[in-house]
């Protein structure tokens, strides 16, 4: 369930713990949470002593970040009860404090070096004729100098067993309070996007490390040649098959969910295949007629009313198998993606999911209070890629914005990605039907990176350069066949949450302005 959350944990602090070394030289220990999905902040006997992401109404994610805080000697109450505090923040799908263990324990050498690393250029993409360059800053909050050897190491982008392509080491002392910096780069030999690893390593085998990923002459990044010879002719018979379902939507007022600006309505209608769909459709009070946005969700989310949007019409969008949109298609606890894997593409989940995107346009070109020219679709992740289909399907798209997407160029997610190389074997060994090639084949037809040249309205992209869920090369091998005009973001920092906070204000602005929104 998504919200809010607290979690409370007494422990009893050794008392001898206070005149150990540990506190003597470094006056903290360090609390370990382990990761928490999605934010939180910490406090220990009242005392905050860390936040990760943030809290609505600026709500971020940090779902997969580490939570490792100090919690300084003076707070602590030795030999006696203490109180670890936890406030967590879930926006949507599984949440919580994850995997654990959840550790109070004595500072080190390593809790006192702070490594970081940061692109010679902004945007951490380097044109052709450019080294790859980086700068890796360590700083030491210690009380005394701290030695060890720094690696920096350069590899290709695959998952399993990365080949290494150069590596330098040096020997570094850290002065006391002080910040070291060193500049490390890296000359490819071909297009594409290169992590590079700064790893200080310490005494006791310990080690603290800094990770960037950077790109190359990224425009010319080609996806494989994975495009069925009957593509177009697929989508042509699927588009037939959807106008051939009547929507026979249904509109439901909802003042419960409406707010003093916006009117709130429950959707309902009948997409491909006869599956039923729901949304939220929110309609500024005012005079129309507005621009329209179809705006959906992430892999197993949940669309909610946009009452926050005041200057345009907003249909939420629950395609099938999502938030209020399963009667039809539940998946309860299986993995969604591999709904209607049969051997025939037609009867695949995302095929079905593109069409209910389609839909939610028909539906909203329909609206006395939508002006049917100024329509744009908006969602990030596997909302980012059923937006970018969306807009290769319907010609009645005027503008798309696809953050961090997925779905596309599928051959190399299969490579590039933890997630599919520890879940594609499982999924083939289930299914003895199946074969890595007959998997790619289906999903080849729902590769945003084969829709992409039929697309012919303005899209705005972002990614996260570091980023392994989406990694940046599945998502420029669709970009780049884009032929509309298009602009891309990139975010050298980023994960899946992309520009996160940054790039809402970029992408926000430039909708309203697309889509003339107030005018």
């Amino acid at each position: 369930m998504d919200g809010f959350a607290w979690y409370r944990l007494r422990v009893v602090v050794p008392a001898e713990w206070k005149n150990s070394r540990s506190i003597r030289d470094v006056g903290c220990l360090m609390l370990e949470l382990g990761a928490v999905d999605d934010a939180d902040e910490t406090w220990f006997n009242g005392v905050k002593v860390g936040a990760t992401g943030s809290m609505p109404p600026d709500y971020s994610t940090a779902w997969n970040e580490p939570r490792v805080y100090r919690v300084p000697a003076s707070v602590v109450a030795w030999g006696k009860e203490n109180v670890v505090a936890v406030r967590v923040y879930d926006g949507k799908n599984d949440g919580g404090i994850y995997p654990g263990p959840v550790l109070l324990r004595a500072a080190e050498e390593r809790d006192m070096l702070e490594a970081s690393s940061e692109p010679a250029r902004a945007d951490g993409v380097f044109p052709v004729g450019e080294n790859l360059k980086m700068m890796v800053k360590l700083k030491n909050k210690a009380a005394q100098d701290i030695g060890g050897t720094l690696e920096c190491v350069w590899t290709t982008d695959v998952a399993d067993k990365p080949s290494v392509l150069t590596c330098k080491t040096e020997t570094v002392v850290v002065p006391a309070g002080r910040e070291l910096s060193r500049a490390f780069s890296y000359r490819p030999t071909g297009p594409g996007f290169y992590p590079v690893s700064a790893v200080m390593k310490l005494a006791g085998n310990k080690e603290i490390r800094t990770r960037l990923v950077l790109g190359f002459d990224v425009e010319r990044i080609e996806g494989p040649a994975a495009r069925e010879p009957d593509f177009d002719a697929f989508w042509e018979a699927r588009l037939k098959e959807l106008a051939a379902v009547k929507p026979e939507y249904s509109v439901e007022r909802r003042p419960d969910k409406s707010s003093s600006k916006v009117d709130t309505f429950l959707i309902g209608m009948k997409s491909y295949g006869g599956v039923r769909i729901r949304g939220w459709l929110t309609v500024p009070k005012g005079k129309g007629p507005w621009p329209g946005l179809v705006s959906v969700a992430g892999y197993g989310g949940t669309m909610w009313p946009a009452t926050e949007r005041e200057n345009m019409v907003v249909m939420a969008l629950n395609i099938r198998g999502h938030g209020n949109s399963i009667e039809d298609v539940n998946p309860g606890d299986g993995e969604y993606m591999y709904l209607g894997l049969t051997g025939n593409p037609a009867d695949y989940i995302y095929v079905g999911a593109y069409l209910d995107c389609v839909r939610a346009v028909d539906f909203l070109s329909s609206r006395p209070e939508v002006d049917p020219g100024r329509i744009a679709i908006e969602g990030g992740s596997q909302g980012g890629g059923l937006s970018l289909a969306t807009a290769a399907l319907s010609p009645k798209v005027a503008a798309c914005v696809a953050d961090v997407p997925w779905l596309c160029d599928w051959p190399d997610f299969a490579t590039t990605t933890t997630w599919a190389l520890e879940n594609f074997p499982k999924l083939l060994k289930d299914r003895k039907d199946l074969s890595h090639a007959k998997l790619l084949r289906i999903l080849s037809y729902v590769d945003v990176m084969n829709l992409a040249g039929r697309i012919r309205c303005p899209v705005k992209v972002s990614m996260g350069l570091v980023d392994d869920v989406c990694p940046p090369r599945t998502i420029m091998s669709a970009y780049n066949r884009i032929r509309a005009p298009k602009t891309v973001h990139y975010y050298p920092c980023g994960g899946h949450e992309g520009g996160d906070a940054t790039h809402w204000v970029i992408r926000e602005k430039w909708l309203a302005e697309i889509l003339r929104a107030g005018k």
